[in-house]
C-alpha cells in the first residue's frame, strides 16, 4: 500500500500524528515527493485538532515551501486555510487574518469555490 494510503486509513485515530510522520518517512525514501504537501496538510490539520499551533505552523511552512519550490499549487488554498488556524490557535489574530485572505485571494484565483466557503468560516479574531 502507498505511504499516502496508509497514513490516510488512520489520521482521526490517536496515533494520526504518528502515521503521517512515519508515511512522510517513507516517502522521501521512496522518492514520491508529489503526495508530500497533501500529508503535510493531514498532519498540520492532527496538529491543529491536538491544540499544538507552533507545529501546525512549522508543518504548513514546510509545505507551502515545497509547493513554491515545485509549482504544484493544488493544495496552496487548504494549505492557507490551515495556516489561519493554527495562528488563531496561536491568538496570532494578524498572523490568522493574514493567512485567511491569502487562502481566499488563491482559492478564488484557482476557481475553488467550495475551499473558498471553508475559507470564509476560519475566524481570526
Amino acid at each position: 500500500m502507498p505511504p499516502w494510503a496508509v497514513a490516510l486509513s488512520g489520521w482521526l485515530d490517536d496515533d494520526g500524528i504518528e502515521r503521517i510522520t512515519d508515511a512522510l518517512g517513507r516517502l522521501e525514501v521512496e522518492g514520491q515527493a508529489q503526495t508530500r504537501p497533501y500529508l503535510l496538510a493531514l498532519l498540520a490539520d492532527r496538529y491543529v485538532s491536538a491544540g499544538d499551533a507552533a507545529a501546525a505552523v512549522r508543518t504548513v511552512d514546510e509545505a507551502v515551501a515545497i509547493v513554491e519550490r515545485t509549482g504544484e499549487r493544488w493544495i496552496e488554498a487548504e494549505l492557507y486555510r490551515l495556516l489561519a488556524v493554527a495562528r488563531a490557535l496561536a491568538d496570532d489574530r494578524a498572523g490568522s487574518a493574514a493567512a485567511r485572505d491569502r487562502a481566499l485571494e488563491v482559492a478564488r484565483r484557482q476557481a475553488a469555490v467550495g475551499l473558498a466557503g471553508r475559507v470564509g468560516a476560519v475566524d481570526a479574531r
